[in-house]
């Protein structure tokens, strides 16, 4: 990694450690070619050595995703994977299955897996309240760390989809310890 990239992944890395666990976003800008995931990769690497800092990071690549649908099923798949390696139940019931079937009309404009679930299983539909309870998942998770969620190359992707991509990242990183 060059001199100037190192300097500034340390610099994000300082920042990140160093935050609350209130959410936060950074956005690593620049030409095509200039080093942006490298210095993503220099903070993840600078992270992973700090001791008793916990973090799990989830690497997106836009463009290998066709569309909104594809990115749901990437996204929420590694979460569950993240939560199941750390001893979290993510199974019927459990807050994370609540949220994914409360937000299905918030994050596919359709009511489907809601009204599905509703008929299989009884639960509190409200998203807020669902969305509230998986933060408090990831934050006893995440006591002393962080889920990052790492969004590569949307800036390459058609606007329309770029933006659809950041409505439904924002739904997660919005969490605390996100």
């Amino acid at each position: 990694m060059f001199p100037q990239h190192k300097q500034q992944a340390e610099d994000i890395a300082d920042v990140i450690y160093k935050s609350s666990p209130e959410p936060f976003s950074i956005c690593v800008s620049g030409k095509w070619g200039t080093g942006k995931t490298s210095v993503v990769y220099g903070v993840i690497d600078i992270l992973n050595e700090i001791e008793g800092f916990d973090c799990d990071f989830i690497h997106i690549n836009a463009l290998e995703l066709d569309n909104k649908k594809a990115m749901i099923n990437y996204l929420f798949s590694q979460i569950k994977e993240k939560l199941k390696s750390r001893g979290v139940y993510v199974g019927i019931d459990s807050e994370f299955s609540e949220f994914i079937s409360s937000s299905a009309g918030t994050l596919t404009s359709s009511s489907i897996g809601t009204y599905l679930h509703k008929k299989i299983f009884y639960q509190k539909d409200d998203y807020r309240y669902q969305k509230k309870e998986l933060e408090q998942v990831l934050q006893q998770t995440y006591k002393s760390g962080k889920l990052m969620v790492i969004i590569d190359d949307i800036e390459r992707c058609d606007k329309t989809l770029a933006r659809e991509y950041l409505f439904l990242i924002k739904e997660i990183a919005t969490m605390k310890s996100c």
